[in-house]
């Protein structure tokens, strides 16, 4: 799977700079028998392979400083992830993803602590 996306946010009566977003993304997924791994059975039938790249200029969530004009609230960015995921079950099923993500700003740049590198664990159940 290959996937990319690119957004342009502008800003009414140039009231911020015009801010740019990409998203690339791509994943392979491997199917794995019902009799897992030494002829056992296995709940565990699929894995996938994931790596993503995207990037966002500096941009404004509204917020208006002490001169009136937009504050930038959230620094440029770049960020790389990569993970797995373990898929389960056959009726109901349930996806377990494990991702780390890395983060690059440049210097100066204050990061918000929900972007800054981190692991992430996703439980998703599909039913």
């Amino acid at each position: 799977m290959l996937e990319a996306e690119y957004l342009r946010k502008h800003y009414e009566g140039d009231a911020f700079s015009a801010v740019n977003a990409l998203d690339l993304m791509a994943g392979y997924e491997f199917s794995l028998h019902p009799r897992g791994v030494l002829g056992r059975r296995s709940e565990l039938n699929g894995l996938r392979l994931l790596v993503r790249y995207d990037r966002m200029d500096d941009h404004s969530d509204g917020t208006v400083d002490a001169g009136g004009a937009l504050a930038l609230t959230d620094a440029a960015r770049q960020r790389l992830t990569g993970g797995v995921t373990l898929c389960f079950g056959r009726k109901l099923q349930a996806q377990l993803r494990l991702n780390y993500e890395k983060y690059f700003y440049e210097s100066g740049a204050v990061a918000k602590a929900s972007e800054r590198d981190k692991a992430v664990m996703e439980l998703m159940v599909h039913f």
